[in-house]
């Protein structure tokens, strides 16, 4: 229901981002032992949907267990990657032939996408990063997610509400 008092879709709401990057991602046995309370942590992770729920969960592994070894922090990189792409309304984000595809449920117009740099192309399966072009692919690829995310979106700029890139939503007229 639209009007002055409608609420912005939970994170919940949002569909599922599947992301494949080539990173090792995991909590290693050896920063965690006990094989109950890793998969236990797992689990509080799969549920994660905001990036200030993450942030603490990362406080909280440090303070717990130590620093955080490489792989533990690529599994809250990608889990920030989710986050942060669920919001942008991507489908899926991955490595194929050496650069990165955020892809998307739908087809994206040109009035749908600010300028992304020159690192950034688009074609009918998403946008595509190249890599090589962005030494700091990571942070790259977060900044991307980050301007699609802020992007204007059906309903004027400034509009809280994701909308599926390519639909219209007759409840955004204003």
């Amino acid at each position: 229901k639209a009007g002055a008092g409608a609420q912005p879709p939970s994170a919940a709401d949002l569909p599922p981002v599947a992301i494949e990057l080539p990173l090792p991602s995991t909590i290693p046995s050896d920063y965690i032992p006990n094989r109950d309370l890793r998969l236990q942590l797992y689990r509080r992770l799969a549920e994660v949907r905001s990036e200030e729920e993450l942030a603490a969960i990362a406080i909280e592994f440090e303070d717990r267990f130590g620093p955080l070894p490489p792989e533990a922090e690529n599994l809250l990189y990608q889990l920030r990657v989710r986050v942060r792409g669920r919001r942008a309304g991507a489908a899926g984000i991955s490595v194929e032939n050496g650069q990165i595809r955020i892809a998307f449920p739908d087809s994206l117009s040109d009035a749908e996408l600010p300028d992304l740099g020159p690192d950034v192309r688009r074609s009918k399966r998403g946008l595509w990063l190249s890599r090589s072009v962005s030494p700091d692919w990571k942070a790259r690829l977060l900044t991307v997610l980050s301007v699609l995310v802020a992007r204007p979106r059906e309903g004027g700029a400034g509009a809280s509400r994701p909308v599926p890139l390519g639909k219209t939503s007759p409840d955004r007229v204003r």
